[in-house]
Parts: structure tokens; C-alpha cells; sequence
């Protein structure tokens, strides 16, 4: 496959008109994520930073539309022991959508089943912003997540302090924007523990959201992330996410006075240029595209 055809097959998934549905199952669940694939017995020993090493060089490839090096260098990152299942949603991520991009129907949706799995709510960071893949994957969490109704066009905004005290409270706003939400929860915990507290907001205007949430009993970082739900219940969008959460630190001491830090979290990937159109340019004059990924969201301090 030449990298014109690539290009052009990009810039096809980059339309709307280019959407189609996945193929037609009943399934009504999520299936359980499989156990990690063991690695050969014969196979070279792995360091630490082997996984993140596969993940940054199959994000350059897909930047560089070679979606079967990517699809190699995600496979080989999925079998190193030890990798995290926040690297592994990267992975299946990056497999399903260059699966998708090849026209590997059947690959991209055992590969994006495999990323719902992990989190049924994930917002996508495949940074082209496709709307067919985005539409895909859509709805594939339609099919397997009965309380999933992701609105691309809702923000939500977090305000709270960059720093609490240990034993104490955090006060958290959320503000939402672009679309309807009946209700928030903030879920946190310490970066030591495993399992999610959650706290409800209460309403305090047209999309505004305000509570205590309360604070870590030791110092260290405290993990949280917001999510939105409307009328029915269902999930609608979320600031943060389980496997990249906001952080605060918490301390025996709070700093006078306090610096509120403000996230935005976008479920849409928001470029001046789409990826797409930027490599398309980027190709044009011989050069390659950018390196990195677009983040998922921002931080803006006041």
C-alpha cells in the first residue's frame, strides 16, 4: 500500500459520508477482558519502559499512516508482562482504529471491544478526530453498554484547589457545557488505593455542580474524575478518567493562599487542523507529519 493510498484512505474516514455501522451482533454485555497474553518462554527479558517504548513508536507510526507498524508495535506492547491496563486501553485504541483504517472491519471491533472492556465509557484520544471511527466505536458502546449515551459535544469544566490537607475536604465544582446534564459524581481516591469512592454534587444552576469531597487520610496525590449523567441515567461524558485522572496533592500543610486549577476535558479532539488534513499538508511538502498525540484535555491555571 503506498503512502498516497493511505493518505487517501484517511482522508475518506475523515468524512461523514464515509461512516459505517459495525457488524450487526445481539450482544448485549461487555465480555471480560481476556488475561494478558503470556509471553513466549523463550522471549527477550522486557525492562519497565518497554511498554511505554512500544506505545510512543506505534502513536508515530500511525502519525506516519503506517497502520500495520502500528498494529505490530501495539500487538508486541499488549505481550510485555507487567503493562497496565491504562497502556493496554491505549493499545486496543490504536489497534481497533488502524484495524478500521485498513478496512479490518472484524479486527477493529474485537480490538475496540476489547478497550469498552477496560472502560465502557472511554473517550477516544485517536487524534485524527475520524468520525467514522468515532462513530464506530459509537455505536459498538451502544450495543455493549446499556447506560452509555456519550455526547460528543459536552464539556466539562472541574474547579477545585491544586492542594488539600489530609483528613479534611476538597471543595470541587463542575460546570457543564454544550449539552444537558441532570446530575455529577466525582469519584477519588489515593493514589494508594484501589478502589473508587464516589461523591454526588449538588445542583446549584443551569449546569453547575458544587460539593465537598472528602480527602485521603495520608499525603501524597489524590486521583479523581468527574461524570456526567442525564435524565435516564445514563453517562454522558466525564472529565478525566479512571485510568488518567485529575490529581490534587494532599498535605499536612496547605500553601496561602491556594491556586485553583481549572480542567477541561473535551470528548471531541479539538486541533486547529485535523490530523488528516496536517499530514495531508505535511505529505505535500515532503516532510514527515509531527511527532506526539493530542492530549486529553487541558489545564489552565488563572
Amino acid at each position: 500500500m503506498t503512502r498516497a493510498s493511505i493518505l487517501l484512505g484517511l482522508l475518506w474516514l475523515a468524512s461523514p459520508a464515509a461512516a459505517q455501522s459495525p457488524e450487526a451482533e445481539d450482544a448485549t454485555e461487555i465480555a471480560a477482558p481476556a488475561e494478558e497474553e503470556a509471553a513466549p518462554a523463550d522471549a527477550p527479558r522486557t525492562t519497565p519502559g518497554e511498554v511505554e517504548r512500544l506505545l510512543e513508536r506505534g502513536r508515530q507510526l500511525y502519525l506516519q499512516l503506517d497502520f500495520p507498524g502500528v498494529i505490530d508495535a501495539m500487538t508486541r506492547a499488549l505481550a510485555v508482562p507487567g503493562a497496565d491496563q491504562g497502556q493496554r486501553l491505549e493499545a486496543f485504541e490504536y489497534l481497533g482504529a488502524s484495524n478500521l483504517v485498513i478496512d479490518r472491519e472484524a479486527e477493529a471491533r474485537v480490538a475496540f471491544e476489547r478497550m469498552l472492556g477496560i472502560d465502557p465509557y472511554h473517550a477516544l484520544r485517536e487524534p485524527s478526530g475520524s468520525p467514522k471511527i468515532r462513530e464506530f466505536v459509537e455505536r459498538l458502546r451502544r450495543q455493549l453498554v446499556a447506560d452509555a449515551a456519550i455526547d460528543p459535544e459536552l464539556q466539562l469544566v472541574v474547579d477545585a484547589p491544586e492542594a488539600a490537607r489530609a483528613s479534611a475536604t476538597l471543595p470541587v465544582a463542575v460546570r457543564s457545557e454544550g449539552a444537558a446534564v441532570a446530575a455529577v459524581r466525582v469519584h477519588h481516591r489515593s493514589d494508594e488505593e484501589r478502589q473508587w469512592q464516589a461523591t454526588e454534587l449538588a445542583p446549584t444552576g443551569e449546569g453547575a455542580f458544587e460539593g465537598e469531597v472528602p480527602t485521603p487520610a495520608t499525603t501524597g496525590r489524590m486521583l479523581l474524575y468527574a461524570e456526567a449523567r442525564d435524565g435516564a441515567g445514563s453517562v454522558v461524558g466525564r472529565a478525566g478518567e479512571p485510568h488518567w485522572p485529575l490529581e490534587v496533592d494532599v498535605r499536612d500543610e496547605l500553601p496561602v493562599p491556594l491556586v485553583r486549577r481549572w480542567w477541561l476535558w473535551t470528548l471531541v479532539g479539538v486541533a486547529a487542523v485535523g490530523l488528516a488534513v496536517g499530514l495531508g499538508v505535511g505529505l505535500s511538502q515532503g516532510d514527515q507529519a509531527p511527532p506526539g498525540t493530542l492530549p486529553p484535555g487541558r489545564v489552565e491555571l488563572p
